[in-house]
């Protein structure tokens, strides 16, 4: 006598965003990017020889609110072998010089964080370490998209972790306060 064993379909959890198309990368625009003036009367954080590109980010989906997470960004000078991974992120207010606030929100892992709701762009500063004394400089960009959560859950990660490759911030332009258009 053949025993049988009744078969029984048992679903494994699948993250809410699994069906969803990921989000684009977001856009980092070295070719706008500037840096600080030696007396460090210019950019987002007012400091010394310091490196910014301007970024934005689209939420795609026509449904789902998402988390963009800056997670790292390393600066050096042009061509030195230095890497320095302290970086502040700005709020986007059209010039090189208007940041203000500095973004301050953290969301799961403790990354500088911005919620995008459906169909929504945010735009957005990186500024890089405080040299002092060059002006020419390199820099790469760490993000990830995630599902919105609350610290200190582990993030579900819809996209990422991605990172830039390292880029030339445009060397002749001072952070004067010029304008600065991102789509």
């Amino acid at each position: 006598m053949a025993w049988s064993v009744p078969a029984i379909a048992i679903a494994a959890p699948v993250p809410a965003f699994a069906a969803s198309v990921p989000p684009p990368p977001p856009v980092f625009d070295f070719n706008k990017g500037c840096a600080t003036v030696g007396n460090g009367n210019g950019g987002c954080a007012g400091t010394d020889k310091t490196p910014q590109v301007p970024a934005y980010a689209t939420n795609t989906s026509a449904t789902d609110t998402l988390v963009l997470q800056i997670t790292g960004a390393q600066s050096r000078v042009l061509n030195s072998g230095t890497f320095y991974s302290d970086f502040t992120v700005w709020s986007f207010n059209g010039t090189e010089n208007n940041c203000p606030p500095q973004v301050l929100a953290t969301g799961c892992g403790g990354f500088a964080s911005f919620t995008v709701l459906p169909n929504q762009t945010v735009k957005f500063w990186v500024v890089g370490h405080e040299f002092g004394n060059s002006s020419s400089f390199e820099m790469n960009i760490s993000y990830r998209w995630i599902e919105p959560c609350t610290p200190p859950a582990s993030p579900v990660v819809v996209l990422g972790p991605q990172s830039t490759s390292f880029t030339l911030v445009n060397p002749s332009n001072n952070c004067n306060g010029s304008a600065v258009t991102l789509p």
